[in-house]
């Protein structure tokens, strides 16, 4: 055995028991929201999957009475929900609009925009829209442009 090798075991063997230099508390925020009275993020899918829809007919109802075409593209995984393609002004054909919607139950706090949805509006912020709908009060859509 060489002298590095020995020096290396030597010094493993100076330690006889562990040091901790270190430590971390890990909180689940629902844990959290329960203890502050904030309405937790549901996990129940269908309840998720049913605010959305009416978030969804929400703002393409507003789109609509806009005179925009409408096609959703939520299942395309592109970044948005919502393509909303204005009408023609004096001959010229208006910029799509990309609108990620977002819908919530009242007194939620928080809305999750994944890294695909960030991504896209940092790059093309001039088309991205956020619609956020809080869905038991009939509030919205509410539009935020330049949001991320």
């Amino acid at each position: 055995m060489n002298n590095a090798r020995k020096n290396s075991i030597r010094w493993l063997t100076w330690y006889p028991e562990p040091v901790v230099i270190g430590g971390a508390l890990v909180i689940p925020q629902g844990l959290l929201a329960q203890r502050k009275g904030e309405v937790p993020f549901t996990v129940d899918s269908d309840a998720r999957k049913r605010i959305e829809q009416i978030a969804m007919q929400a703002v393409i109802n507003v789109e609509t009475r806009l005179g925009h075409t409408i096609k959703d593209v939520s299942m395309e995984k592109c970044g948005w929900d919502i393509t909303s393609q204005p009408p023609s002004a004096d001959g010229k054909l208006a910029q799509a609009r990309h609108i990620e919607v977002k819908g919530r139950a009242k007194g939620q706090s928080t809305i999750t925009v994944s890294r695909n949805e960030i991504i896209y509006g940092l790059n093309q912020t001039d088309k991205f829209i956020l619609a956020i709908v809080i869905v038991d009060s009939h509030q919205g859509p509410y539009y935020l442009k330049k949001s991320v």
